[in-house]
């Protein structure tokens, strides 16, 4: 196989089939790692599983943008706690789905996202959006508008 057939390959199916569980599941590290493995092992034409491999380039550097030099490949750990903390965002936009629904009326009854802290009976689930939250509040701001929704004391 060329190199463009095996980028396509990996973007196509081996990056999209583990992003069904990652949007409702923490993936733990060890399996992201196995899978960024056997990804690497793919990319670079290992034809057997104990064969050495000749990496001419770090993977790391792969990752990055393609306009930085990269293929703009993505790490399942990083893929992982973004596509969570998507739902984290959802929450602090006001989205209105089903999910988000119930995330809100189990969670949320009478407690502010930006504020609250995880609980030991919480599911994974919802510890894994708190604590993406932290990271998502950095970047967060508000577009003040009429100021009639915006806390200048707590809101960023």
């Amino acid at each position: 196989m060329s190199k463009a057939s095996r980028l396509t390959l990996i973007k196509s199916v081996a990056l999209a089939m583990p992003i069904y569980a990652m949007n409702t599941a923490r993936i733990p590290k060890a399996i992201c790692a196995k899978l960024d493995a056997r990804i690497r092992r793919f990319w670079w034409g290992a034809k057997e599983e104990n064969a050495r491999l000749l990496c001419l380039k770090a993977w790391d550097n792969l990752c990055v943008p393609k306009a930085c030099g990269g293929l703009w490949l993505r790490q399942m750990s990083s893929m992982n706690k973004e596509i969570i903390a998507k739902w984290g965002w959802d929450l602090l936009m006001g989205k209105n789905s089903q999910c988000l629904l119930f995330l809100q009326g189990k969670y949320l009854r009478a407690e502010n996202f930006r504020s609250m802290e995880a609980k030991p009976p919480d599911s994974s689930f919802w510890k894994a959006i708190i604590e993406s939250r932290d990271s998502l509040l950095r970047g967060a701001c508000f577009h003040i508008g009429d100021g009639s929704s915006v806390n200048i004391w707590e809101d960023p």
